[in-house]
């Protein structure tokens, strides 16, 4: 039998006022003999974890914020029996197909409140950035975590498509 290691995670595009003047949050990644680099909060799920409680923490790990609105978190549902599962439905999933890391996860967008940290859980400078600037900034995809990147992109052309821009 193979055994495989895959990562599966809960990230979060925490947003801030209304378009025209929403702002999203970005950090440094702060990582030992790992590239530098732009990212979202957020990371891997614990065994058995329910996703919304792996965002909230990793959030407030890394943030220092808490989430008090996840888009679609009422419509999570869960069963029971023999296995007790959770559906939701994410803002994205995104799923690694090539590089040194095999992984799976979700995005979900979030508003939160408290105060910035300015050192969370291997993470450094979070920063408030207004969306068109960005929009700019996503044009050097190498300075962005590739596992954001492509759900940033999918958040700003939603959001110019839906403000018709």
């Amino acid at each position: 039998m193979m055994f495989i290691m895959i990562y599966v995670n809960a990230r979060a595009i925490i947003l801030r006022g209304e378009f025209p003047n929403l702002e999203i949050l970005i950090q440094e990644r702060d990582r030992e003999n790992e590239p530098d680099y732009y990212e979202l909060p957020g990371g891997q799920i614990n065994e058995f974890e329910a996703i919304f409680e792996a965002l909230r923490r990793e959030v407030k790990e890394e943030t220092g914020l808490d989430l008090i609105e996840v888009e679609k978190e009422d419509l999570e549902i869960k069963s029971t029996g023999s296995f007790v599962v959770q559906a939701v439905k994410p803002f994205t999933l995104y799923q690694t197909l090539e590089g040194p890391i095999d992984s799976f996860g979700a995005h979900f967008k979030c508003r939160a409140h408290g105060a910035l940290l300015a050192n969370g859980d291997c993470t450094k400078n979070p920063k408030w950035v207004p969306w068109d600037v960005l929009k700019e900034m996503l044009k050097d995809e190498k300075k962005y975590s590739p596992i954001d990147i492509v759900a940033l992109k999918m958040f700003i052309r939603e959001l110019e498509n839906k403000n018709m821009l």
